[in-house]
Formats: structure tokens, C-alpha cells, sequence
């Protein structure tokens, strides 16, 4: 994804902003980027308006993957809008750049941009009324703030940004509330599966793989700052009148650590 949106895409969005009436041109393109490219990346082809969610920016519940043929056009009309200052001086042979009007400029960009995020809500409205069963509430999820940040991060291995082609596809399909592929149609637990029961059911062990990793990383945060840090070490048995939470045999802490705040005292 980021070897496309960042590298790739941008070489056909400046002939784009340079050519004129070039959206039919595109059209090739588009349908190789829909048959052949989408398929291959997500695992599955696409609706009509699947293609038109996966054509939206990252904040706006889309993946980036921009339809050439329609946006030509508008990124055509914006370069000449932010552009007509210059233009006008190349026409009349101008070599004076001390008299561009470098705010109005500020302000043409500032048009431009409160245009295309008029018409980008205006499509995601169009795309929500269009959408049936569970899948309005999850493109309206797909749209919170930082949803989609896995996508739009830089895969960098040393931060552990990487993720496989089946993570990437998984990850894709709970987005949209796609199937995934190979999924049992019933839990271990006997009951039929469901985005939602996978994710709740205790004996799947989602539940404790969500639990472990919040853990994993306070643990992580605390070594920073503290000493003798503990997973989930065992505590001491006690009599139920004396402290109210967990008192059976086997009770255990999430993570302890000595040095938070005190030099002889850990906290849990």
C-alpha cells in the first residue's frame, strides 16, 4: 500500500496536474487497478461500491487506492487554480517573481483544499446511504480518528510496522466486514461464528491475546522508569475480609514493578 500511494500513483498525478482531458485515457488504467491490482492485494474482486470505499482516503474509511479517470479532471482544475499566477507570468514572459502575490496563492491552495474535502464528505455520505446490513457502522468506524493509522504507517521492520499478506488481508476483510476466507463456520465453543463472537468468545483466545498485549507493552513502558518488573506474578494468599478482588489460590497480578514513584516500593 505504501509503495503504491506514496511511489507509484504519484507518476500519472503529475501528468495529471500538467494534461488536459486526460480522464478517458485513464480508463485502462482504472481497470487494470480494479481487476487485476485490487484482487491481488485484498485476496477477492470488489463491488461497484466496494471500489468506490477503497477510492476514499484513509480518513475518510477509504485504503488511498484513487480512481485515475476520476480524479484527472479535479486535480487538473486545482493545478491551474493554484497555479495561474506563474502561468500568467510565463505567458507574458515575466521574470519578476517579486510580484506574485504570494497570499493569494496561500489562499487559492486553502480553496482548493476546502473543495476537495466538501466533495470527499459529500461521497462518503453517498457511499454510507448506499450500504446495507452491518456495513454503514463499520465504514463509520473505518472513518474515527486513527483507525487508520496500520495503513498509513511506513512499513519499517525495526518498529515492528510489518505485517504479512494474510495479516494484511485479515486485517482488510474486519475492516469492511468482509469474510475471510477459510474461516469454521462454528466456534470451538460450539456456537456460530461471527466477527463479533470470535472476538468476545474466551475460549477462541482473542480475549486474552488483546489482554496480553496492553499488558506486554505497559510492562515494556514500565522497564523505562522501574526495576524488578513482574508479569502476572502470584500473590500472596490472603483472607477474603481483608481485601475485596481476587482471593483464590492461583490469583495473580497483571505486572508489578518496584521504584515507581518510591525506591522501596512496587506497585501493581
Amino acid at each position: 500500500m505504501s509503495a503504491y500511494n506514496i511511489g507509484l500513483s504519484q507518476r500519472w498525478t503529475f501528468l495529471q496536474r500538467t494534461v488536459k482531458n486526460t480522464a478517458d485515457l485513464f480508463l485502462p488504467l482504472e481497470d487494470t487497478i480494479r481487476n487485476s491490482l485490487i484482487p491481488a492485494l485484498l485476496g477477492r474482486p470488489v463491488s461497484p461500491i466496494e471500489r468506490r470505499i477503497l477510492a476514499m482516503p484513509y480518513r475518510f474509511g477509504g485504503m488511498g487506492i484513487r480512481n485515475p479517470s476520476k480524479t484527472a479532471d479535479i486535480v487538473y482544475q486545482t493545478s491551474c487554480e493554484v497555479t495561474k499566477q506563474l502561468t500568467d507570468m510565463i505567458v507574458n514572459q515575466d521574470r519578476d517573481l517579486s510580484t506574485l502575490d504570494r497570499d493569494m496563492i496561500k489562499q487559492a491552495k486553502s480553496d482548493c483544499k476546502a473543495e476537495s474535502e466538501r466533495l470527499l464528505k459529500e461521497e462518503a455520505e453517498d457511499i454510507a446511504n448506499g450500504l446495507d446490513d452491518r456495513s454503514p457502522k463499520l465504514f463509520e468506524g473505518a472513518r474515527e480518528k486513527g483507525a487508520s493509522v496500520w495503513l498509513s504507517a511506513l512499513p519499517l521492520r525495526k518498529y515492528g510496522y510489518i505485517i504479512n499478506k494474510q495479516e494484511f488481508r485479515d486485517a482488510v476483510a474486519l475492516r469492511y466486514g468482509w469474510k475471510i476466507d477459510e474461516t469454521p463456520e462454528h466456534c470451538g465453543c460450539g456456537s456460530k461464528n461471527s466477527f463479533d463472537h470470535i472476538f468476545t468468545c474466551t475460549k477462541g483466545g482473542y480475549v486474552s491475546m488483546r489482554h496480553n498485549a496492553i499488558r506486554d507493552t505497559e510492562a515494556k513502558l514500565l522497564k523505562e522508569v522501574c526495576k524488578d518488573i513482574k508479569i502476572e506474578p502470584s500473590l500472596i494468599p490472603t483472607d477474603a475480609d481483608v481485601i475485596h478482588g481476587n482471593v483464590s489460590e492461583n490469583a495473580r497480578l497483571d505486572i508489578s514493578a518496584l521504584g515507581y514513584g518510591d525506591n522501596i516500593r512496587t506497585w501493581t
